[in-house]
């Protein structure tokens, strides 16, 4: 009897065992089970994920630097964006390969172009129109949105957006580019102690510096390279290298001032830009008979009263701009004989010419530079000197000691961008070098920083001893006429 109890106890804890291992079997697989929906998940949430920049575009500005290059200008803005939102927001995420940024600046694009002709940045709205073709024409997810003058509307347009984009639960980060004075701003300040919120929305900062101190406990995105923070500021730093503004500058004190706004008239305007050309030495008296000069044609503006009047006026006018100017030579002839020197004519040429500025250092071709295509022409590896140089030596000789590619026919736009990485190699001779064929850079080829003189690379670029200079071309010598330096 012991033995069939103990039996029937033993099978009956067998059973047990079994049963438990079975049950442990079917958790284990809807556990197997759970992970997997749970990693498909993950997946299809990082495949969808984005990153949102929302950017009041009449507030922060587009430097100078990027608009200057119309379409290109406006995709290399673009594509440093996209680059810069992809990182900072797939950092934690398994498939960083389907990561999207989403772009989106309200402007009123016909004053923006008013704005930044007005501060020198580009010589006519043109380029400021083609700049802003070239951002939305960068990918379906970045657009210039055109708001028109209505100041508040970028406003209200970002609030929208941005309660949009906080309760989609794929929107990984928000950067927003906001005014001090936004409505936006109370909404972040009621939501400081929401994570949900403060973890995902980070302030942009341009040049000069951060002007939302009330939201300190928002992250930060400095781009002071890319952006510009009021006109005022874009203005003060940004000078174009290539567009001079034509004033009626005669002096630079009080009675150049008087003389300037006496020139109403185009007629004016033409004759005080021609006695700003005069060179001659500036005396009180020879200052008086400037201002003369230019403020005695200011009745031409005036409304005509009566043809008797009208005919008088024109005579007496004409005798006393005649008289001006006759005060104007008479006294200029006292002064002491000065030799002008005499204009040379352009040198004409068909062949390579050597470009060097006023201080006689070795400029390069002005090109645009397109960072994504410089990239994308980097990958492959080509031979510089042997698609734009003089050939390369190893290719010729026929042997493998050239660890660069020559077996692609590159079309005259490949040709270009590959120009364009063989710059971005300081040349050995620097800003003295005599060679006309010479693909190196004499002069840093990246875009200028919004602010100071550097370049967006900053302190580690290659050519930090060549910022800062004159990329204005003041003379054109033709390949072999250059005087040999001694050495």
């Amino acid at each position: 009897m012991e033995e069939q109890s103990s039996r029937s106890h033993w099978e009956e804890l067998y059973y047990k065992l079994c049963t438990a291992e079975q049950k442990c079997a079917t958790q284990e697989d809807e556990l197997l089970a759970l992970r997997h929906q749970l990693n498909l998940l993950q997946e299809d949430q990082a495949s969808a994920a984005y990153t949102v920049v929302l950017i009041d575009g009449n507030n922060f500005l587009a430097a100078g630097n990027l608009v200057r290059f119309g379409d290109d200008g406006g995709r290399n803005l673009a594509n440093f964006i996209a680059d810069y939102a992809a990182k900072e927001g797939a950092r934690d995420l398994f498939n960083k390969q389907s990561f999207k940024v989403v772009a989106r600046i309200y402007a009123d694009v016909q004053g923006l172009a008013s704005c930044y002709q007005r501060a020198g940045a580009v010589p006519s709205a043109e380029v400021f129109r083609n700049f802003v073709y070239g951002f939305n024409h960068f990918g379906v997810h970045a657009d210039i949105i055109d708001i028109g003058p209505i100041s508040r509307m970028a406003d209200e347009r970002i609030r929208n957006q941005l309660l949009h984009y906080l309760n989609d639960k794929t929107c990984c980060e928000i950067i927003l580019g906001c005014r001090m004075d936004s409505s936006v701003i109370p909404l972040l300040q009621e939501n400081r102690l929401n994570s949900w919120v403060t973890s995902r929305v980070k302030l942009l900062v341009g040049a000069p510096q951060d002007q939302h101190t009330a939201l300190s406990h928002l992250r930060r995105a400095h781009l002071p390279a890319v952006f510009v923070t009021g006109v005022q500021y874009l203005e003060k730093q940004y000078v174009g290298p290539n567009h001079e503004r034509a004033t009626c500058e005669v002096t630079n004190n009080q009675h150049t001032n008087a003389a300037r706004e006496n020139c109403s008239s185009a007629q004016n305007r033409e004759l005080c830009s021609s006695v700003s050309l005069v060179s001659v030495e500036k005396t009180p008296d020879t200052l008086l008979s400037l201002n003369d000069a230019c403020a005695v044609p200011r009745s031409h503006g005036s409304p005509t009263r009566s043809s008797g009047t009208s005919t008088s006026n024109r005579i007496e006018e004409n005798t006393a701009a005649d008289s001006a100017w006759s005060r104007v030579a008479s006294r200029a002839a006292k002064l002491p004989f000065k030799d002008l020197a005499k204009i040379s004519p352009p040198v004409k040429t068909n062949g390579k010419v050597i470009l060097l500025n006023a201080e006689g250092r070795r400029l390069d071709v002005a090109m645009s530079y397109d960072a994504q295509k410089v990239a994308e022409m980097k990958k492959f590896k080509y031979c510089n000197q042997h698609y734009i140089g003089k050939g390369c030596c190893h290719y010729i000789c026929g042997n493998d000691n050239c660890p660069h590619r020559h077996d692609v026919n590159l079309s005259k736009e490949d040709k270009k961008w590959l120009r364009l990485v063989a710059r971005e190699t300081v040349c050995k001779k620097g800003t003295s070098c005599q060679d006309a064929d010479c693909i190196y850079g004499h002069h840093c080829p990246y875009p200028k920083s919004g602010s100071g003189s550097v370049c967006v690379n900053g302190d580690s670029c290659r050519f930090r001893a060549m910022h800062g200079m004159d990329l204005v071309v003041a003379t054109r010598i033709p390949a072999g006429n250059m005087p040999r330096k001694e050495r």
